[in-house]
């Protein structure tokens, strides 16, 4: 067969949009017959894949196009995200997951030069001043946590030949004490702590009890130990000069940082937040003595440790690095299986996503298209708009009518469902769909892609045409003397550097780029049938609008 190599025109995009692609019947158009050479016509056609079949005009046969399973990965980056994670929920469906995060600390204030931390200080108090944007969960019960020391910054000591990146599976256990050097209790309705949201984010400050542990590093931190009181007359002086500006490399070799996370035991399901870190420290108070009469207070001390701030407007030559660790344990949840699903999920947090693969039958459709088309013929693709559906929605409802959506049914759905979808050839390492390029896209610049949640249809519409328009590419260029497609191309590994575009027959569908760490969990509607002949009430369609020019 004669390379067909199938393009995008804009000419005829535009000319598409003009006669309204989107009100075409299941119709052949010619355009202009009467003023156009018969070689140089153009035709506009609709086909649907759905419930197993593909339908355009008098065709309608069957052509199953997804298979579904559920995917995991560890490999999303956590460092420096500005926010930090913390919390444990647990979940029949979705299984165990619990977030942490580390931090460096870096001091705010300078001590005075003469008196310190002043004459034989006392420990007042210790709060940490969090500053919650979201949450989900229960939160009207209180969550236990603990602060530990990180103890050593080895983290940072990696070859060079490996990846300096911190991933959500990073383990911080060899680098942290052993035992917590403070716990509290958040939200603490008794202490009048409670939660903030985005719209009204709430900046509580939160006593930390102290432990054995604590107290010993409060006595470092405030240079109170015996020996160094002796060796100052009785002042907690900064002799190293760690508290003062220019030396915070110095001080952040010595004061490392902390790492909080949730303890073991969990109340109820449980509940996560999220801080801001640029508003989150830790507040120390002291009190001083009078050299004359220690019995005395003479004043207080305090001192703002910031964690991690934004390294644009911050920029010190320590790292200021926080990194979020996230755990997940599926055992003996809905998620907990490898097989293919018509029921399929996507979970913040590093959760399991779905994993949609197209299969030979639709990758042969497209080629047949443009073996349809001639040799002569040039195939555009101008739409290929992808509906994904929230599961139970569409339950007792037939051809996706979305007139019979049961209202009390469906509202709350909407209400809890991700606001945006987003589509990935390598979730690992957020490789995007070609039409969903999130690294470009602004307030001004909105994709066609969409991806957004479709209130009135209970689904998410995404328009992959660049995506689909490179599958048809690739079906057309390996196909045989008798039109069938070579499937060995299409395998995973075994395309060539110019064949990389066969690859594309397996995408990923999760969080939207810029919200992979929302607390939001999504059930949706996958493939037709899974083996066993279960059915999706609504499963994935995709409705495709592509223009043939001979």
């Amino acid at each position: 067969m004669t390379n067909c190599r199938v393009t995008i025109l804009l000419l005829v995009l535009s000319i598409a949009m003009l006669f309204g692609v989107g009100c075409t019947t299941e119709v052949d158009y010619t355009m202009g017959s009467e003023f156009v050479p018969t070689n140089q016509q153009m035709e506009l056609r609709r086909r649907v894949y759905k419930l197993g079949r593909v339908t355009e005009g008098d065709i309608d046969k069957e052509c199953p196009f997804t298979r579904t399973r559920l995917y995991h990965s560890d490999s999303l980056r956590s460092a420096n995200i500005e926010y930090g994670y913390f919390g444990a929920e647990r979940s029949d469906t979705f299984g165990l997951r619990k977030a942490g995060f580390m931090s460096q600390m870096i001091f705010s204030l300078s001590l005075h030069e003469e008196r310190g931390w002043g004459y034989r200080p006392i420990f007042d108090s210790m709060l940490l001043s969090l500053y919650v944007v979201d949450y989900h969960g229960d939160t009207t019960k209180k969550h236990k946590f603990e602060v530990f020391e990180i103890t050593s910054n080895d983290y940072f000591n990696v070859p060079k030949d490996k990846d300096t990146s911190f991933y959500i599976n990073f383990d911080p256990t060899p680098f942290i004490s052993e035992k917590p050097i403070f716990e509290f209790t958040y939200p603490d309705q008794d202490r009048g702590v409670y939660v903030g949201d985005m719209s009204n984010p709430k900046n509580a400050e939160v006593k930390l009890e102290v432990t054995d542990a604590g107290r010993e590093y409060l006595k470092r931190l405030m240079f109170s130990t015996s020996e160094e009181l002796e060796a100052n007359d009785g002042f907690a002086l900064d002799k190293d000069s760690l508290y003062v500006t220019g030396n915070e490399r110095k001080f952040l070799d010595v004061v490392k940082g902390i790492y909080i996370a949730p303890a073991n035991d969990i109340e109820g399901d449980g509940a996560m937040f999220s801080t801001h870190l640029e508003n989150t420290a830790l507040l120390l108070y002291t009190r001083g003595r009078y050299e004359e009469d220690p019995t005395i207070i003479r004043d207080t001390t305090y001192m703002i440790y910031n964690l991690y701030l934004d390294p644009s407007t911050y920029n010190i030559d320590a790292g200021n690095v926080s990194i979020n660790t996230v755990r997940h344990d599926f055992s003996g949840s809905m998620v907990d299986t490898d097989g293919y699903l018509t029921t399929c999920f996507v979970d913040g947090m590093g959760g399991k996503v779905t994993e949609v693969e197209f299969t030979d039958e639709f990758i042969q459709s497209l080629a047949d298209i443009v073996t349809a088309a001639g040799d002569d013929a040039v195939v555009s693709v101008n739409q290929a708009m992808l509906s994904v559906y929230l599961d139970g929605a569409y339950d007792g409802i037939e051809d996706y009518d979305y007139t019979l959506l049961n209202p009390s049914l469906v509202t709350p759905m909407l209400n809890s469902a991700m606001p945006r979808l987003g589509l990935y050839t390598d979730y690992n390492t957020l490789v995007a769909v070609t039409d969903y390029a999130y690294t470009i896209e602004s307030s001004s610049n909105k994709l066609y892609y969409d991806g957004y949640l479709n209130r009135s249809l209970a689904c998410y519409k995404m328009d992959i045409a660049t995506y689909v328009q490179s599958l048809m590419n690739a079906a057309a260029d390996n196909v045989d003397e008798s039109g069938r497609v070579n499937f060995d191309k299409f395998s995973s590994g075994n395309a060539t550097e110019t064949e990389s575009l066969v690859e594309y027959r397996r995408f990923y569908i999760g969080p939207e780029a810029y919200l992979l760490y929302g607390f939001n969990r999504q059930a949706i509607c996958g493939m037709e049938s899974e083996v066993g002949g279960v059915k999706a009430a609504a499963p994935i369609k995709l409705e495709l609008t592509y223009t043939i020019v001979n």
